[in-house]
């Protein structure tokens, strides 16, 4: 009852505005510490979440850069693969060929020898 009867003593006495300013200002004081922390707290996420969509977006562009590296890698693989592919069968038929020649001069030295 005392602290209803001192604030209306103070509104009388100053005015409802001057009160209602003073309780606003104590509040303030009382739990500024608290409200300031959590302005402080919530910059700084917005700052984190910056931050990480900034990292995102080099991240992105770097895969995008190593995509394209590995495109190209892929490419020259299966060029090289094709090329392997045409020489080995080259190979082969200079075997083929080289073998025939052999086996020819072989036949042919083996009839002249038994002549």
């Amino acid at each position: 009852m005392e602290i209803i009867e001192a604030f209306a003593q103070l509104i009388a006495n100053h005015g409802y505005a001057t009160v209602l300013t003073a309780l606003i200002l104590g509040v303030f004081v009382w739990k500024g510490k608290s409200i300031l922390n959590w302005l402080a707290d919530t910059y700084n996420a917005a700052q984190v979440v910056k931050l990480h969509q900034q990292t995102i977006v080099e991240l992105k562009t770097e895969m995008e850069l190593m995509r394209k590296q590995l495109e190209d890698n892929q490419r020259i693989i299966m060029e090289q693969i094709e090329e392997i592919a045409i020489l080995r069968t080259r190979l082969e038929q200079y075997e083929d060929h080289f073998t025939k020649r052999i086996a020819r001069k072989s036949r042919k030295h083996m009839n002249n020898e038994s002549e």
